[in-house]
């Protein structure tokens, strides 16, 4: 009788916090959808085609001065001392590292202003998925866009509801 009496106790207790959390609402949202209709979004996508056509524009130049002397090279290898070959050979293959660091560095900068010009468009969209959820009585907003829900069965769709927001 007792050990009855603690278990209707126990479940007693336990029901109402069991209760709370099956009637929270759980919605979610395409981030990425959301992102792709915002003109911020085209801004930055025009910025970073810009940078990537200054960097190209760079790139370009320097391997144009490798081939010019490389083919200086070729021309007057036969008449070279041994000293001046070795020379031009060292000067060719330092041009060479040049463009090879000069090619890693352009892609974390390129890789950094991508990052930098999302921030702000993401915490905009944050902040509207905050004032839906809270509109709409949300515990809890997914983003199915990003990979990390492994599993929805449909559910609450708020992704038109933050577009409106924003």
């Amino acid at each position: 009788m007792k050990s009855l009496f603690k278990v209707v106790v126990i479940a007693v207790l336990i029901l109402p916090f069991t209760g709370n959390l099956m009637a929270q609402k759980v919605g979610h949202v395409d981030v990425n959808k959301v992102m792709a209709d915002m003109p911020e979004i085209k801004k930055a996508e025009q910025e970073v085609a810009a940078f990537t056509k200054e960097l190209e524009g760079e790139l370009q130049n320097k391997n144009a001065s490798l081939q010019t002397k490389y083919q200086e090279f070729q021309a007057q290898e036969a008449l070279m001392s041994d000293l001046i070959k070795q020379s031009r050979i060292q000067e060719i293959q330092e041009l060479e590292k040049q463009i090879q660091n000069f090619q890693m560095v352009a892609e974390q900068n390129l890789q950094q202003k991508i990052q930098e010009l999302q921030i702000p468009i993401r915490d905009k969209v944050t902040a509207a998925i905050a004032v839906v959820a809270k509109d709409k009585g949300y515990a809890y907003i997914l983003d199915i866009g990003a990979g990390v829900v492994p599993y929805y069965a449909g559910g609450n769709d708020v992704t038109e509801l933050v577009k409106a927001k924003l």
